[in-house]
């Protein structure tokens, strides 16, 4: 990779994660209260890295592919935010988006480096995401690098 084409990566990442930041500002700024029918909604999907970028100090940015379990499909995009925990540099704290058909998925997570694992919560989304809450579970493929992930969901 030329110093070029790596500069042009890095300021890709950094543009996708200025778009999660705005959002995640954008979302917690709305205090209405949501009193619609929720319906639940369950993602199966295989998490691929595809770049990663160290944005200063222990700050990293990920993105990657979102890839149907059952067909084999892509279905989407992931953007992550993510910084040691402040007592363990193997667990990591992170700031998702999952770009999917109709909007994004918007979420924090733990990832654990040591046993494979991410947990977190949906805490919104865009378009037929707006208002999504719910949660966010994986385990790591061998040594792949990716992860089966499920997203569960509710909005309304």
């Amino acid at each position: 990779m030329t110093a070029k084409s790596a500069l042009r990566t890095s300021a890709g990442v950094i543009s996708a994660l200025a778009v999660v930041i705005a959002i995640t500002a954008g979302s917690a700024a709305s205090g209405a209260p949501n009193t619609t029918l929720q319906l639940t909604h369950t993602i199966h999907f295989v998490n691929t890295g595809t770049s990663a970028a160290n944005v200063g100090g222990d700050h990293t940015v990920d993105t990657s592919t979102l890839t149907a379990r059952r067909s084999g499909r892509t279905i989407g995009s992931g953007v992550f935010s993510c910084m040691p925990s402040s007592s363990d540099s193997r667990v990591l704290k992170c700031s998702s988006a999952f770009a999917l058909a109709g909007g994004i998925l918007l979420g924090r997570m733990t990832t654990n480096l040591r046993s494979k694992t991410v947990s977190g919560s949906v805490t919104d989304g865009t378009g037929k995401y707006k208002g999504a809450t719910g949660t966010i579970k994986g385990t790591g493929i061998g040594g792949s690098g990716s992860a089966d992930v499920t997203v569960t969901y509710s909005t309304g």
